[in-house]
């Protein structure tokens, strides 16, 4: 979390409520919300979770496209769907988004 300053909370935190998130984003390094960072990417993918708050049950690969030019407020809308869809809710952070191909693959942390 280097140089990560109590504003840059303040303006996720305002994010988070504007947009109705569930999620955190914790990827600090954003700072701009409108930049499409990765204009070949079509889906975001999330496979690492426990469906339902279930560690019992194996998770099912989820996926939602997001067309080209997603900008990172788009980005996070995904990965916002994604955690609530998988039923996750001890995993909200968003923490690692890792391009495979034409995906980013959704890590979460607790």
């Amino acid at each position: 979390m280097d140089n990560v300053t109590d504003a840059d909370f303040d303006r996720l935190h305002a994010m988070v409520l504007q947009h109705g998130f569930e999620s955190e984003w914790c990827l600090y390094s954003v700072k701009d919300f409108d930049a499409v960072p990765y204009p070949q990417v079509k889906f975001v993918q999330y496979k690492d979770y426990w469906p339902d708050n279930d560690l019992d049950r194996t998770p099912m690969v989820l996926e939602l496209p997001i067309g080209g030019k997603a900008t990172w407020l788009d980005i996070w809308r995904a990965c916002d769907a994604l955690i609530r869809q998988s039923g996750d809710t001890h995993h909200e952070y968003i923490e690692v988004l890792r391009l495979e191909g034409d995906r980013l693959i959704l890590e979460c942390g607790s």
